[in-house]
Parts: C-alpha cells; sequence; structure tokens
C-alpha cells in the first residue's frame, strides 16, 4: 500500500480519510485534535503528530496494514525534516 508512494504524511492521510468517506470533524473528534489545526497537518504546514499511541489511532482508522507501518511511521517522520531533506529520503 504504502511501498514507493510519492505523498505526504498529511497527503496520505487527507487521502485515506476521503477514500473511507470520514469528514475532516469527525476525523478529528476520533483521534481528538482540532479541526483547524489537523487541515495545518494534511496541508503540510505543520509536522505530523509525534506521539505513537496517536499515530497509531490514526492508522488503525486508516487501515493502514501492519506491513506497512514502517513506512507509515517515515512518512510521519519526514515531516520533521527541512524542506530540502524531505524530497531526498
Amino acid at each position: 500500500m504504502l511501498r514507493g508512494i510519492k505523498m505526504t504524511f498529511g497527503e496520505f492521510t487527507r487521502n485515506g480519510r476521503k477514500v473511507k468517506g470520514i469528514k475532516l470533524r469527525k476525523f478529528c473528534k476520533e483521534i481528538g485534535a482540532d479541526p483547524g489545526n489537523w487541515v495545518r497537518v494534511e496541508k503540510g504546514v505543520s509536522c505530523a503528530p509525534k506521539d505513537l499511541k496517536l499515530l497509531q489511532k490514526i492508522a488503525g482508522i486508516l487501515d493502514v496494514p501492519k506491513n506497512d507501518m514502517d513506512e507509515y511511521y517515515h512518512l510521519a517522520a519526514r515531516t520533521f525534516l527541512p524542506e530540502g531533506l524531505r524530497e531526498k529520503i
């Protein structure tokens, strides 16, 4: 599912949410996030959550397969890199 994808954590999350038919407010309520702040994550303006349990919860909602979790965490971690490095990793 995630191998070789060329999108950001935010794009992946937004796409996954839309594929599952989950509206932003409902998604944010499920993960305990403010919709205004979460939009910034989806747009790539803010970093992915650092909390492992929250990342796991999001992965569960989006049905990320267990064998793709390393790639999923990699997408999240890339949001903390300076812009020029993100494309290289």
